[in-house]
């Protein structure tokens, strides 16, 4: 009976004397926070890089870019506006011609009517 108790104990209770021993890698240090810790610095720069290339160089050609495109679209307003008053002056020297060859045809037909 006592043995069946023993091998029934060392079932019950030897898993749990595992548990109470931390494993080998807390115990020794093994240099993996400071390995960490030069990745987290080296992320940080290189993030900072980053930041700096775009708001420096990126952000100037952006804001290039939408001076550009401010005055590109002022350019095409006062084009449009020009185009506009082409039209309106040919449309009116075509009716000032249309108008001239009327009364010339009237000149004419008074002349022939008079001689």
């Amino acid at each position: 009976m006592k043995k069946v108790l023993f091998i029934i104990s060392i079932f019950v209770f030897a898993p749990n004397i595992y548990c109470a021993i931390p494993p080998c890698s807390f115990i020794i240090d093994s240099g993996s926070k400071e390995a960490y810790g030069d990745l987290d610095n080296f992320l940080e720069e290189e993030n900072n890089k980053i930041k700096s290339y775009w708001e420096n160089e990126i952000g100037r050609v952006i804001e290039e870019i939408k001076k550009q495109s401010e005055e590109r679209e002022k350019q095409l307003k006062i084009l449009k506006n020009l185009e506009k008053e082409r039209l309106f002056a040919n449309k009116e020297i075509e009716f000032l011609l249309k108008q001239e060859s009327e009364l010339l045809g009237n000149e004419a037909n008074i002349e022939s009517e008079v001689k």
